[in-house]
């Protein structure tokens, strides 16, 4: 199938602009109607576009618009995620974990390629990608349904010991230096 490299470009250019941009507006949103709310929305966008997105790649103004749709999401859930890692796991080690979705997301994007390689030898590997992200989309929301927002795996003063500790610690390595010159 060939597919005209203006389309790709309005497409791909779409695609950034709108995962960037969107996530300040789902922090809005979460800020206003919470987390559980606006990642139920965000899933069931994401499983209604992974179902017929698969169906509609030859109508081209719907398929860009679905890929635009799967942008926002991806935007909003990377907005939401922020937060609330933090207001789990504290200021000291939820950022240190939130880091690691970045890593997840890097070793994603290289070994899917190989993994769809070796599911499909024809080209149904197109319908295998969406059928595989649908179905953790799915999974993803019944995690959603049991998942406690404000349980806090953290004690707030041990949090803050932890980030006195480290800049005494940080401190320490200035003085240091600065004595060692």
């Amino acid at each position: 199938m060939f597919i005209p490299q203006t389309y790709l470009f309005v497409a791909g250019l779409s695609f950034n602009f709108l995962n960037g941009f969107s996530r300040f507006i789902w922090g809005l949103f979460v800020d206003k109607f919470g987390f559980k709310k606006i990642m139920y929305l965000i899933t069931g966008i994401e499983i209604i576009v992974g179902i017929s997105f698969y169906f509609v790649d030859k109508i081209e103004i719907i398929f860009i618009i679905e890929l635009l749709l799967i942008a926002i999401c991806i935007g909003g859930t990377f907005a939401v995620l922020t937060p609330l890692f933090i207001n789990i796991f504290g200021l000291f080690v939820g950022p240190e974990l939130y880091g690691l979705t970045g890593i997840a997301i890097g070793c994603a994007n290289v070994l899917g390629p190989f993994l769809l390689e070796l599911l499909s030898e024809d080209n149904s590997s197109f319908l295998i990608i969406f059928l595989i992200g649908t179905g953790l989309c799915i999974i993803k929301l019944i995690v959603l349904i049991f998942f406690d927002e404000n349980k806090k795996m953290y004690n707030d003063i041990d949090d803050i010991k932890k980030n006195i500790d480290m800049q005494m610690i940080s401190n320490d390595s200035i003085d240091e230096d600065e004595n060692t010159e």
